[in-house]
C-alpha cells in the first residue's frame, strides 16, 4: 500500500560533500518512508528518491520536458508520482529485496554519519520558509 504525506518537507539527502536540504513528497511505499524531491539540473527535470531516515539516495528519474510542462500543482505531480513512479519502485523492490534496500541505507547513514555528522531534522514546508 502506498501513502502519501499530506504536505512537502525539506529532506536532507546524502551527496558527497555532505547533507544537502531538498524539498519534496514524503511517500511510504511497502512500509518505507521515501522521499520525492524534483528539482531542474542543466535544463532537465530530475526526480530524486531517497530514503527517509538515511538521505540514501537510491533511485533517480529524468522527468519528459513535456511532463514538466503538464505537471504544475502539487496533486498532479502526486498523481504522475502514483501512476508512472511508484510502480517502478515496488518492481525495483521486488527485484532486489526489500532487506537488500534497508542495508544499503544503513550503510549509507553509518558512513554519512561519521563523515559530516547527524542529518538535520526533516521540517515542514510551512516551517522551512
Amino acid at each position: 500500500m502506498t501513502k502519501i504525506h499530506s504536505n512537502d518537507q525539506i529532506f536532507h539527502l546524502a551527496y558527497k560533500d555532505g547533507w544537502v536540504g531538498l524539498r519534496g513528497t514524503k511517500i511510504n511505499i511497502q512500509g518505507i518512508d521515501f522521499s520525492f524531491c524534483p528539482l531542474w539540473y542543466k535544463n532537465n527535470f530530475i526526480l530524486k528518491i531517497s530514503e527517509v531516515d538515511s538521505g540514501a539516495l537510491l533511485f533517480e528519474f529524468t522527468i519528459p520536458y513535456v511532463m514538466s510542462c503538464v505537471v504544475t500543482i502539487r496533486e498532479d505531480l502526486i498523481e504522475y508520482y502514483v501512476t508512472k513512479i511508484v510502480p517502478i519502485i515496488e518492481l525495483l523492490i521486488k527485484e532486489n529485496g526489500i532487506e537488500k534496500i534497508r542495508e544499503e541505507t544503513e550503510k549509507t547513514k553509518e558512513y554519512m554519519t561519521k563523515r559530516f555528522g547527524d542529518m538535520p531534522d526533516i521540517s515542514d514546508l510551512e516551517v522551512a520558509e
